[in-house]
């Protein structure tokens, strides 16, 4: 399970079972799709099921949910890992403890929230991109103000010259444009400008921000400036084409496909999130790609290329 969401202290309610001779009733944490309800011991989407068995016999198998889970934190898309307050399992009715409040410039802390994936997914690691496939987010942007992208990244090493886009867009003309990039083993941003990082790019995992502030754009490997450079307030204005992740739209046509490994990934602006990927594995085919939480989608990709999905979150 993983948090985002309400603080206090918390109690779960997981995997109790009743059954009596006509009716079976099963209760469980009930969610929905994208960000979920309240942890709550009061379960709002279960049901119950009265049998009657006066024309014939029924057969009833148990159903069962796990007594203990594992519990992840994350805060704006990062994995809180340092924090001895912060609970890594729980079992049925045992209070747990929650991390230390975060804090964030210019926002108030609202809480944590459960942020599930759906039971036929698994949520793994990281999606292999092979170089021939990417997702469209059908996400358009046309303001550069306080925009915010993360990503989780590893270049495979035979690709580090190439160029690729984690997520881009450009117009026939070359403006606007916007791209994450890669390119001969250096990191290239961002909105209608060429600036690349000084530092090499090696196949060691990257945890990116991408963000505007004010007339600024900059691009960080955790708390690291790798580039920066200045943005203008309308350089997006009339742009009508959507972003690409792991790949550039190139005036409706993909280029620039990532080779490697990509994880967690958000986009936000104003504070609003517009993308919000998970990466898994569908249960019944083995099928990888992205669960975005804000849509409630499982994007599989388009190209003639393949997902491969890493391992499965422990």
């Amino acid at each position: 399970m993983i948090i985002k969401g309400k603080g206090k202290m918390i109690k779960s309610s997981f995997g109790r079972f009743f059954k009596r001779f006509v009716v079976l009733c099963f209760l469980a944490l009930c969610g929905t799709p994208g960000f979920a309800d309240n942890i709550t011991t009061s379960p709002a989407n279960c049901n119950s099921t009265t049998l009657n068995t006066a024309t014939g016999p029924a057969t009833l198998n148990a159903d069962w949910e796990a007594n203990e889970i594992n519990i992840a934190w994350y805060n704006d898309g990062e994995k809180i890992t340092n924090d001895a307050n912060a609970a890594t399992q729980c079992t049925y009715d045992q209070t747990f403890s929650l991390p230390t409040p975060p804090t964030k410039t210019g926002y108030n802390f609202a809480g944590w929230k459960a942020m599930p994936v759906p039971s036929i997914y698994t949520e793994v690691q990281y999606i292999e991109f092979d170089g021939a496939r990417y997702i469209n987010t059908g996400i358009v942007l046309k303001d550069t103000a306080n925009i915010e992208q993360t990503f989780w990244v590893q270049i495979d090493s035979s690709a580090l010259n190439n160029f690729q886009t984690l997520f881009g867009f450009m117009a026939s003309g070359g403006t606007p444009r916007y791209g994450v990039n890669v390119y001969q083993k250096k990191w290239m941003l961002g909105i209608n400008t060429t600036a690349s990082s000084a530092s090499t790019v090696t196949s060691s995992v990257y945890e990116l921000t991408y963000a505007t502030i004010g007339t600024t754009q900059s691009l960080k490997n955790s708390d690291s400036t790798l580039v920066s450079a200045n943005v203008a307030a309308n350089a997006l204005n009339s742009n009508t084409l959507a972003g690409y992740f792991g790949a550039r739209n190139n005036n409706g046509s993909a280029v620039n496909y990532v080779s490697g490994k990509m994880g967690r990934s958000y986009l936000k602006q104003n504070g609003v999130m517009l993308y919000n990927y998970i990466p898994v594995r569908r249960n019944s085919d083995d099928v990888a790609g992205m669960w975005d939480t804000v849509s409630g989608s499982f994007l599989t990709g388009t190209g003639s290329g393949t997902f491969t999905a890493g391992p499965a979150v422990q």
